[in-house]
Parts: C-alpha cells; structure tokens; sequence
C-alpha cells in the first residue's frame, strides 16, 4: 500500500508534534506509521516541501509552476497610460492641451482610488511633473509584473501563447555571463532597458515619444523573437536570422539569448513530461532522483526539468550572483525612498528572513542585508559557492555602512545557521 499526498502545504507535515526527529507520539507518524509518502509538490517552494520531509517523510516529486506572464495594463490602467503620454506630448508639441489633460489625468487617478495607492492629494497638482513620473513608474510596476496564467497540467509543458508568455518570464533575469533577453533588446535597438526603466515618463525629442511606449515596443520586439523561435521549432542554428528579421538587423548578442532558450530552457522545460512517470516510480517503490528546487523565473533554469525528488538547497552557494543583483537592487530601492521621505540614511535596518524565500529565490534578501551592511560575497569560480565576504570600499558604496538586525525563521535558523555549543 502507497500513500500519496496532493498539493504543496498539506495538512499532515503541520499536525501536532515535535518539529524534527518525530516520536511514535507525534500526530504525522500516527497517520502514516509504515506507508511511504509520495507527494507531487510545486518546484518553487522548497522551504514547505522540506518540512514535508522533515515531519511526514515526504519522497517529493516536483512539479513546473503555472505558466507565468506580465500583467499588462488593461481599463483604467491602459487609459492612464494613454493619458500619460497624450500629456508628455502636448508638453513638447502643444501646450495648449495640458489643463485639459492634466485634469483628465488626475480624474482618472481619482475614479481608480490610485491616489490611495500613490498617496497623492490635491497638493500634487501644484507639482504635476513629479507626479506624472511617480504615476508613469507606477503603471510601468503594475503592468511588469509577473502573474500567473492559468495552472500546470501535470507531464505537460505549457503550449502555444502561454509557452511564448513563459519563456519571456524565464528570459527576464540574466543567465550566468548571457544578459536578460529584454535588455540585450534595448541595446539593439539603442537604448539602455535600465534607464528606460527608471524613468518611463522622460520624454525622447529625437523620437518624439516616452520611455514608457519604448518600454512597450522592447517588450513587443522580444515578444516577436520568442514568437519566431517556437515557430522555428528552437533550431538554434535560425537564431541570428530570426533576430535579424525581427529587429531588421544582425545582433550577435540577442542572437546567443536566443540560441541559449532553444539549447537549454526550451529542452529542459519539455523535460516536465515526465512528472507523471516519475509519480508512478515513487508509487510503484522505486527510485525518484534528487534534484534542486526554486522558481525558475528567478533565474533557476537548473530546477528544471521537473518530476525529481526537490532537495531544498546548499547553504554555501547563497546569494546566488543573480540573487546578489537582485539584492543589491532591492536595497538601493530601499534606500532611495527612505531619503526620499526622511532626508537621512536610516542607522540601523531590521529585516525578517524566512527560509522559503531565501531557498526560492537564491538568497535575494540575504543579498539586500549584505549590501546594506557593505559587503559583497565572494564566489568560487568552479563551484558557484561563497567562500567569503569582502568590504566594499566606501568611493565605491557611496554611502555609510548601514547595521542590519535579522529576525529569522526556525527553518531558516536550521537551514543555514552553523552550530556552535557553548564550550
């Protein structure tokens, strides 16, 4: 007889008991007493299937995460966004249409309770420059995010318009030296994705138009080069004609994104066929393979192919170099608005860590506290481990040391804190 358990965050591996190395008294070892434990659990969530294996001796079988694509603008949003650069051109090109639209603009934020959102008031107006830019990087946040499309159907890898959708979601970070497919785009075409990002309302008078409808025309462009790789069936070998045809001229550095989502994404997302048979192994009492876990839009292509026993992670290889940009990122993020509403550096930052989200992501808040701190890791080359910290000098910081309190998790403290007993 096989137990088999369905869905991440059951409720066995939570009834009563002790948290590890469970007792005959413990409710998870009542229930099942001899019976394996074969449970299909989402990929991207290592931290709950390990105290599935900790307290119900779960033979995991991970499974992709639903297809996952941007959550473009849609009613409200989408008449923002034309308002936006309806009032960034008239501001070069006709002056004599922004009351008009200024007004439309701030009736529209109202009738979408955005101005809760944004925290804006009737002040704002006063200053409507700098409103305009905290509301064209807000509906640039909104509508990049990534959302969920639909659900997973098990042993089927996602096809036709969401496959072209996820593809772009797994091309968003950079993969080892390779940058993120939507950047080397922009380059292509001229720009730096960065500083469009920063600032989607600056207005481009050589192209009469926003940074925000070149964002747009980036992502339609990479959009149009997933499309033409499906259709080419991933030959890698199509690759720089594709780009060629798309952006109307050769880019070698589009071109290897390119050849590396038909070399190694696209075969390793095909690759989740075999989640079903690899239940029926479990089921059947034989061998599931190990494998690593996270989310694979964070970078972690290597979690793929699905249907492998998870193991949670290597202590020793976080922050990955992904999740240290990302950090690093999150933390100038933070600091901006701290001095932005503050006018000083804070002298001190609490952060809470828990255990999932550092094994999903590869350590980005672990990367946000040590960039905050100054200090960056050190990574061996061979293995992609931390080997160490170093300082980062202070010219190059640009800014005071900061201290970081954390509050962990128990399965952080667990997972990654080193034991030393008290002599």
């Amino acid at each position: 007889m096989r137990s088999c358990t369905w869905g991440k965050h059951g409720t066995l591996e939570w009834l009563r008991g002790k948290g590890a190395g469970l007792s005959a008294s413990c409710f998870p070892d009542l229930v099942l007493r001899t019976l394996p434990n074969v449970y299909p659990y989402i990929v991207n969530d290592p931290g709950e299937g390990t105290q599935a294996k900790r307290r119900s001796w779960a033979c995991i079988v991970d499974h992709l995460v639903p297809a996952m694509t941007s959550a473009g603008k849609y009613e409200h949003l989408e008449a923002l966004e034309t308002l936006c650069r309806e009032y960034q051109e008239a501001l070069h090109l006709d002056p004599a249409h922004l009351p008009r639209i200024k007004e439309a603009i701030w009736e529209k934020v109202k009738e979408s309770a955005l101005n809760r959102d944004l925290g804006a008031t009737e002040e704002d107006l006063a200053n409507f420059p700098s409103f305009l830019e905290r509301l064209h990087a807000y509906l640039h946040e909104v509508s990049d995010s990534l959302i969920r499309e639909g659900l997973h159907i098990l042993g089927e890898p996602p096809q036709g318009e969401k496959l072209v959708n996820f593809l772009g979601a797994l091309c968003r970070l950079p993969h080892g030296e390779l940058p993120a497919l939507r950047e080397a785009v922009a380059e292509a075409l001229g720009f730096s994705y960065q500083e469009l990002e920063e600032n989607p309302s600056r207005w481009y008078s050589e192209l009469q138009t926003t940074a925000a409808a070149l964002l747009d025309r980036v992502e339609e462009k990479t959009r149009e080069l997933l499309e033409a790789l499906v259709r080419k069936n991933f030959d890698p070998v199509s690759c720089p004609e594709i780009v060629a045809g798309v952006l109307g001229k050769e880019d070698r550095q589009v071109a290897r994104v390119l050849e590396f989502v038909a070399r190694e994404i696209w075969p390793r997302l095909e690759g989740v066929r075999g989640e079903i048979e690899a239940c029926v192994t479990g089921l059947s009492g034989s061998y599931v393979p190990p494998g690593p876990s996270g989310a694979p839009t964070r970078g972690r292509i290597d979690v793929l192919p699905t249907g492998r026993n998870f193991y949670s992670v290597d202590p020793q290889a976080l922050p990955t170099r992904s999740a240290w940009e990302v950090g690093k990122h999150l933390a100038e993020l933070f600091l901006a608005r701290y001095l932005a509403e503050r006018g000083a550096y804070p002298e001190n930052v609490g952060m809470i860590i828990w255990a999932t989200n550092e094994m999903r992501t590869g350590g980005e808040n672990i990367a946000q506290a040590l960039y905050l701190m100054g200090v960056r890791p050190v990574w061996e080359e061979a293995t992609g481990r931390v080997r160490g910290l170093e300082l980062i000098p202070r010219e190059e910081l640009g800014r005071p040391r900061l201290d970081v309190v954390l509050r962990v998790s128990g399965l952080f403290r667990d997972s990654f804190l080193e034991y030393h007993p008290p002599a």
